[in-house]
């Protein structure tokens, strides 16, 4: 017997290991009853739902027949495929106690809803036992270590096949809970006040746990999460020697693999050289880097121009971040490590990446600072250092409500850098006096934030940084020599004091779920040089406007091959003036002001099989400059072989570069091309028992060399413009 006119409306909620109920509309009797689910659970839990994206809402009409068996099933789409899918055959299999019309089971006809919403099922998965946990303790001591940051990071992300939405989407969804959150493809969590840190929901695969803690060494782990096989650790931390008590280091920088090149571990390279407050002593502290003896700002690389690096701070592109950066002996570096929370230099597979960059690229990321141990990082924070010589402030601010949403300020000001040199026995110094002037006082002011907006974060920085020259210099050939004395007299002289401003700002948007971000920004800095050369001065000074928009796309497709893009559009705007005094007190003034426009598309492969990893970057570039346009193209392509103790791999690609723009090139001096050609072959042995040991054979050849001076000659001076440049 069929009865049409039996139409319930059926709400199921889905809630882990708990049964299904069902809400009627017509009410129950012993003669007439809706049909009752027997199945429990109806789709049974589990990460897989997580892993695979099974999750939503969706409307169900099914036809339960008088043995209570599902002859019909339709689904309303939930805009989710896959899960429309499992509902559909989860419905068919389950089991229904038949409906009764007059004491007789009957066939009906049900509509109801299946709703499974994420965060109820993260709510409920996040009850299952850990994956990883354990405990931390101090290996003198052995007491437990509360409030340690542990730091979960895969060196391979294509283990766990289970995973079909993305490795990085499945950790942006496993990193939502408040306990256990996720920056930028790094799982971190906090232990409690007994020492005890739990991970849940892990994939399986290779790890490296990073531990971290106020006073204590950084200890790196690392381990292999074998599926339905939960790890229990303990993890020993080392107390600071004594001379490292006092300081204050909040930098811990997580590199993909502990022996990869491209990153850098601060704590490990201070142990070397020192407790440093500059990213230029740890830059260069590499052996593939070197400094030229004028100052920190020139860095060579691997027998490369010191002009051919490019600083890449908060996504925007600054050539040398540098107080005084053309002064020689006095630049001091604008970019404190204080400041970030990470860092990576890119050295090896450079071929690719950015048009004019055959060096090095610096990636700067400014972030949330960390609060004084035992301070909850939230609230209102201040902390500061007042002397004679300087002020160093910084104020954060960290919602209690979410994490994620902050506000810091910082300054930093010195009102007495006057070189602690008798220029009359420095002549190099005294003739750096012939550029912009002496340099005397400097300054900077950041302000970070970070704000939730919906699905999207938006994380903003500005860093204002200016630099105060005293200007009073003598432009005859014979150098005005000056003792610190006569600097200090000439300080506050009318008319010669000069201020100079520079900085970079941008705004990023990125989604809460993935990788994927617009980031606009731009920067403005200044150059300034002074240099004799026979009988003649020749002084440049050049100022630099720079604005950015990129758009990271991320992974675009993942099979056969990890493909990913992003482009940028790039505009740069130079004006300047170079002047020439000759022996007879003739001058001669040469003046630019040009500028161009760029569109830059950037792709990769990459492939992981087993131990190797092969990549290709590739990379296309249009400038448009005032009355043409020049189309570039580069490539790169590298194969890496990693495992805990060994890593090696072969680096080969090409760099196309033009004469810098502090060199106040024209349109067509500027369209000329150098290229730069690069194959190294790093290798590195790491062994508990032995010391680290590392080589790296390259080979290095550029079609034109650009000269180190940018003053007395350029690439190939018969066959370009009579403009001087770098």
């Amino acid at each position: 017997m069929r009865v049409e006119l039996l139409f319930l409306f059926l709400t199921f909620t889905i809630i882990i290991n708990l049964p299904l109920i069902i809400f009627a509309q017509i009410p129950d009797s012993i003669s007439n009853r809706p049909p009752q689910l027997l199945t429990t659970p109806l789709i049974q839990s589990s990460p897989d739902l997580l892993k695979k994206g099974l999750f939503g809402n969706c409307t169900v009409q099914a036809t339960i027949d008088s043995t209570g068996h599902v002859n019909y099933c339709n689904i309303t789409s939930s805009r989710n495929a896959s899960f429309d899918s499992l509902v559909k055959t989860s419905v068919l299999a389950a089991i229904f106690s038949p409906a009764i019309e007059n004491g007789e089971p009957v066939t009906s006809d049900v509509e109801f809803e299946v709703h499974m919403p994420l965060d109820t099922l993260l709510s409920q998965l996040f009850r299952l036992s850990p994956i990883l946990h354990g405990s931390i303790i101090d290996t003198v001591l052995n007491k437990p270590i509360p409030h340690a940051r542990v730091l979960l990071h895969y060196s391979d992300t294509t283990y766990d096949t289970s995973i079909t939405t993305g490795f990085n989407h499945y950790l942006s969804l496993i990193g939502r809970n408040e306990k256990q959150r996720i920056s930028r493809n790094l799982l971190i969590t906090t232990s409690d006040s007994s020492g005890y840190f739990a991970f849940r929901l892990l994939p399986a695969g290779k790890f490296t746990v990073s531990v971290q803690s106020e006073g204590y060494e950084l200890c790196q782990y690392s381990g292999n999460i074998q599926p339905d096989k939960p790890l229990l650790s303990t993890y020993v931390l080392s107390q600071l020697e004594s001379a490292f008590e006092d300081s204050v280091n909040e930098i811990k920088i997580y590199g993909k693999k502990p022996l990869s090149p491209q990153n850098i571990d601060i704590d490990e390279v201070e142990k070397h050289i020192g407790i440093s407050p500059y990213l230029s002593n740890i830059i260069q502290s590499q052996s593939n880097i070197r400094r030229v003896p004028e100052g920190p700002s020139m860095m060579l690389v691997r027998s490369g121009c010191p002009y051919d690096n490019q600083y890449i701070i908060a996504g925007v592109s600054m050539l040398s971040p540098f107080h005084f950066g053309s002064y020689p002996y006095a630049d001091i570096d604008g970019i404190m490590i204080s400041t970030l929370p990470g860092v990576k230099v890119i050295v090896d597979d450079i071929g690719g990446k950015r048009i004019d960059v055959s060096g090095s690229i610096i990636e700067a990321t400014p972030g949330k600072i960390k609060y004084d141990n035992g301070i909850e990082n939230r609230g209102l924070y201040i902390k500061g250092d007042v002397g004679w010589q300087g002020i160093d402030l910084l104020t954060a601010y960290t919602s209690k409500k979410k994490s994620s949403d902050y506000l810091q300020a910082g300054y930093s000001f010195c009102n007495n850098y006057s070189l602690k040199f008798n220029t009359y026995r420095n002549t190099s110094i005294a003739r750096g006096n012939w550029g912009i002037g002496i340099p005397l006082t400097y300054g900077n002011a950041t302000l970070t934030g970070s704000k939730t907006l919906g699905p999207f974060q938006c994380t903003m920085f500005g860093w204002f940084a200016w630099d105060k020259y005293n200007t009073a210099k003598s432009f005859s050939i014979e150098p005005k020599l000056q003792t610190r004395e006569q600097i200090k007299k000439d300080r506050g002289a009318p008319g010669d004091i000069t201020f100079l401003p520079w900085g970079m700002g941008s705004i990023r948007l990125s989604g809460n779920r993935s990788n994927r971000s617009i980031t606009i920004g731009g920067s403005h800095q200044y150059f300034g040089t002074g240099k004799q050369h026979v009988n003649s001065i020749l002084t440049l000074h050049s100022f630099i406007n720079t604005g950015e928009l990129t758009a990271d796309f991320d992974t675009i497709i993942s099979r056969p091959f990890t493909g990913k893009l992003s482009t940028r559009i790039s505009y740069n705007e130079w004006n300047g003036e170079l002047t020439r005094q000759s022996i007879d007190t003739s001058q001669e003034h040469l003046q630019r002001h040009d500028n161009e426009t760029g569109f830059h598309l950037n792709g990769s492969l990459s492939k992981k099989t087993g131990r190797i990893t092969s990549k290709a970057d590739l990379l296309c570039s249009i400038i448009h400059y005032n009355d043409s346009t020049q189309l570039t193209g580069d490539a790169g392509i590298s194969v890496v072989y990693g495992t805990d103790n060994i890593h090696t791999g072969l680096y080969i690609g090409r760099v196309t570069s033009r004469p810098d723009i502090r060199g106040l090139p024209d349109s067509l001096f500027r369209m000329q091309l150098n290229r730069t050609y690069i194959t190294s072959f790093p290798f590195t042995l790491g062994l508990s028992n032995i010391p680290k040991l590392s080589f790296e054979p390259y080979l290095r050849y550029s079609t034109s060399t650009p000269q180190l001076d940018p003053i007395s000659g350029v690439w190939n001076p018969d066959e370009t413009t009579p403009v001087f440049a770098y």
